[in-house]
């Protein structure tokens, strides 16, 4: 995983405006944890732009993870949480898998949009 600001090579050095890609987005809804989960294909990179997510737990962990391996997260508390990765995106290792996940007491929700780059 890593940051890449817009307009920069990919983990290869080829330029990511050269490669192919698909717009992903995903969300969930759950009582104690709401999970999305984009999964991982081989020669392709998910690279994501923003997440959004709400819950009833007042002390609720938003978590943005390479397969297993937690590589983002915030304390959301209860309400709504918003961010956006604006001109430095997250970007992840080719061949994993994105999974957000959020916990709650009775409502929680997840969303995460962005774009998988399939490495050429």
């Amino acid at each position: 995983m890593r940051i890449m600001t817009s307009r920069e090579n990919d983990a290869n050095g080829k330029p990511m405006e050269g490669l192919t890609s698909a717009n992903f987005k995903g969300t969930a809804t759950h009582a104690t944890a709401a999970t999305v989960t984009v999964a991982a294909v081989a020669k392709q990179q998910h690279v994501v732009c923003g997440v959004t997510a709400s819950s009833d737990k007042a002390g609720s962990l938003l978590q943005i993870k390479q397969d297993t391996t937690v590589i983002w997260d915030v304390q959301v508390g209860s309400g709504h949480y918003e961010h956006n990765f604006g001109g430095a995106f997250l970007v992840l290792d080719a061949n994993k898998a994105l999974i957000v996940t959020i916990d709650g007491t009775s409502l929680c929700k997840a969303n995460v949009h962005g774009y998988t780059v399939t490495l050429l």
